[in-house]
């Protein structure tokens, strides 16, 4: 019986990642192209805890709460799943409420971030690039 439920637990692992591939390529993610969060790159001494989306893996962006888990993912990641009914991300509830993080939102645009540019020096709090 041990074996049956370490490969019904390894199947349902598979079966998430599968489901986090297929939804980073809905949403066009890629290092090139962060759809929902910011780049962890132009960050100044980040935080170990820094708080990152599932779907995109980017700094969270607009942070949604997820009713049914409590996860955090990019508005702009988990806008496209709720219109394609598609179950929550992480814990595949298909039935959820998301909710703006205002809290959260405002901890992560006090970042300290560089510009993107090489040829510039300028640093700031990422709220000033909004």
């Amino acid at each position: 019986t041990q074996l049956v439920l370490i490969c019904s637990l390894y199947s349902v692992v598979l079966n998430m990642a599968k489901s986090l591939d297929t939804l980073r390529d809905r949403v066009h993610v890629g290092p090139e192209n962060l759809a929902g969060g910011f780049d962890e790159r132009l960050l100044v001494d980040p935080p170990s805890d820094i708080p990152k989306c599932p779907v995109c893996i980017a700094v969270l962006k607009e942070p949604h709460l997820m009713s049914c888990c409590g996860a955090h993912i990019c508005q702009m990641c988990i806008e496209p799943l709720k219109e394609a009914s598609e179950p929550c991300p992480c814990c595949r509830e298909p039935s959820y409420e998301t909710l703006l993080n205002k809290n959260l939102k405002r901890k992560i645009l006090c970042l300290t971030v560089r510009c993107d540019k090489s040829d510039c020096d300028w640093t700031g709090q990422l709220s000033h690039l909004m």
